[in-house]
């Protein structure tokens, strides 16, 4: 049986769990809401599992770069309060218009997807509510026809459950969550951004204690964007938060918190490090902020202050140096407290352990550009590391997450049929070429990514060749299929 991968968008009816889900590993608990974060009222991450003590206390997004054209924009929040840009839901091309009653999450095991694999044929099968209302094939005018990824079993390129096709799934347990910018709830800026964010967070192995997430941020408007940076804002508390420190490593691209002395007052002798690794993207930069009003690591409230945070920078714009508080120093760096990972040039390990104190850490992206109806996607995991790791053992733990991630085949995230050997041809073309479709032979040719995102499509007989050098698969009305390889 042949099968597709195709990432639709669909009418979504209501049905779903609510608005905050758990993912249990075998000894922490990890919480999302329907934005894919957590808001103050939850607990990101409690250790050990059924506890009740907080190792992370929140996590958020802040989603910066600049509009072609225009000024820099940002989608943010501020993670000591409730004041926040997010909104449940996909972007409108104009953003500002909103999906009411979107439902929320989706949580679906790859165990219910291989049931309904198994069953969809039979007479007395009823479609599970969180397959049948997986979002796709959405018809609204204004709104994204592409969101949650599935499999096109029966390869009609419309989502359809009761024919046999399915949810996209990475991991053994699943949770989706869609956010877009609610602009005026925040008010950090003087227009909506049409952009959003969908978040699958997984778990390759539920006895680990990693969270895997997928990061899909979508520009919906007619503007392109440049320099786009994403955050990941980690707010410490191993125990007792004010005996934190940080550390950042940008071979690796990762960033951790953990206890700055040898005992705890919550968790003793025995504390865990909580850590964050982009595992496809790099780590652009790193830096700690603090709440209140400090010119320096204050509180952000506008645009340019969330993008100087996300760029290396203090609130101002001033940059972050090399050693002490990253205050005072003369060589300008990108991570804080960044150990024995940026040592060029003679300069002594950077360590976080003069003023141990509340940790709450920026972890951004490099600069991506993201064009008009375009998307961009990133995979990061979120992990624990019980029993007062070192540095070394954290470290190592972010290079095994690497190997995992990097051995993991993420094709269709679900038992697929038996391979058949087949020949297919390869096709190698420059970065943004425009090239006849009569070239190639093909009849209304679409180029999908490797994950099944739809890139271009035939216009006119031209066809629109992918800005990003890799590796491509391109189909045809008559499901010839080529390899395509932008160089």
């Amino acid at each position: 049986m042949r099968i597709a991968t195709f990432i639709a968008f669909g009418i979504i009816q209501i049905g779903l769990l609510g608005q905050n889900a758990r993912l249990n590993t075998k000894f922490s608990t990890f919480s999302f809401n329907a934005l894919g974060q957590t808001d103050l009222r939850d607990t990101a991450i409690v250790f050990p599992r059924g506890s009740g003590k907080v190792a992370l206390k929140r996590l958020n997004y802040w989603v910066t770069g600049i509009e072609l054209g225009k000024d820099t924009f940002s989608i943010a929040c501020d993670v000591f309060s409730d004041r926040s840009d997010w909104s449940r839901g996909p972007a409108h091309n104009s953003g500002t218009e909103f999906i009411a009653n979107w439902p929320g999450l989706w949580s679906l095991r790859k165990k219910e997807i291989e049931a309904h694999r198994k069953n969809y044929q039979n007479a007395n099968y009823t479609v599970p509510n969180q397959i049948s209302t997986w979002p796709s094939n959405m018809n609204e005018l204004g709104f994204p026809k592409t969101l949650a990824a599935y499999v096109d079993n029966d390869l009609d390129r419309v989502y359809n459950p009761s024919n046999g096709d399915f949810p996209f799934l990475l991991g053994e347990t699943n949770v989706l969550s869609v956010a877009t910018d609610s602009f005026q709830k925040g008010g950090y800026k003087p227009e909506p951004i049409p952009l959003d964010i969908s978040s699958q967070h997984f778990l390759l192995d539920t006895n680990s204690n990693r969270v895997y997430s997928r990061i899909t941020l979508c520009n919906r408007g007619l503007i392109d964007f440049s320099a786009v940076r994403f955050s990941v804002i980690l707010d410490g508390q191993i125990g007792n938060a004010l005996d934190d420190a940080m550390l950042s490593d940008s071979i690796l691209n990762m960033v951790a918190i953990k206890n700055g002395q040898e005992l705890d007052d919550v968790y003793g002798k025995n504390w865990p490090a909580i850590g964050y690794v982009l595992c496809k993207g790099d780590l652009g930069a790193s830096m700690y902020i603090e709440k209140g009003n400090s010119n320096v690591f204050g509180e952000a409230s506008t645009s340019a202050e969330f993008f100087n945070y996300a760029n290396g920078m203090w609130l101002e714009g001033a940059p972050l140096t090399y050693g002490g508080s990253g205050l005072d120093g003369t060589i300008p760096s990108n991570y804080a407290y960044s150990g024995f990972s940026d040592t060029q040039n003679g300069k002594e390990p950077w360590l976080d352990n003069e003023n141990i104190g509340k940790r709450t850490v920026v972890a951004s992206s490099t600069n991506m550009d993201i064009a008009s109806n375009e998307c961009a996607v990133l995979d990061v995991c979120y992990f624990v590391l019980p029993n007062a790791p070192s540095n070394d053992s954290i470290r190592a733990e972010a290079n095994r997450i690497l190997e995992e991630y990097n051995g993991t085949d993420f094709t269709l995230g679900s038992s697929t049929p038996h391979k058949v050997r087949t020949r297919i041809s390869t096709i190698f073309a420059t970065a943004g070429a425009l090239i006849s479709s009569r070239e190639y032979h093909l009849v209304s040719p679409v180029i999908y990514a490797l994950d099944g995102r739809r890139i271009s499509v035939e216009k006119n007989g031209i066809i629109q060749m992918p800005y990003s050098k890799g590796i491509y698969i391109m189909v045809s009305s008559k499901r010839k299929s080529q390899r395509l390889v932008i160089e």
